[in-house]
């Protein structure tokens, strides 16, 4: 098998045409929140298994905030099915629901 055109970064390098067409990030208020948002938990270098982060030492990663906006989102998309099918069973609702999540976050 050749290799010899692969490129490990491709994914982290596109090209710049493509860029300039990226929205632009949002702008943050306060550094903290901006910190936190593009922090991964692996930078914090905490155990996996803890159950909370002891008040004077909270990891300051962006795992709450995954969490905050996924719970929005269901939240959002929930309540556009409801008011589009307001006939629709609570059954076939949160398959509905599943299912566009499904897509929309893969």
């Amino acid at each position: 098998m050749d290799n010899s055109n692969y490129n490990a970064y491709a994914c982290c390098n596109p090209p710049a045409s493509e860029v300039a067409q990226l929205p632009p990030l949002i702008e943050f208020k306060y550094a903290k929140t901006k910190t936190q948002v593009f922090t991964h938990r692996s930078f914090s270098d905490k155990p996996k298994a803890i159950f909370e982060d002891s008040s004077d030492d909270i990891a300051p990663d962006n795992e709450v905030l995954e969490s905050v906006g996924d719970s929005a989102l269901d939240l959002a998309v929930s309540s556009l099915i409801r008011n589009k099918y307001p006939g629709l069973r609570v059954g076939p609702h949160a398959v509905s629901s599943h299912l566009f999540l499904r897509v929309y976050k893969s």
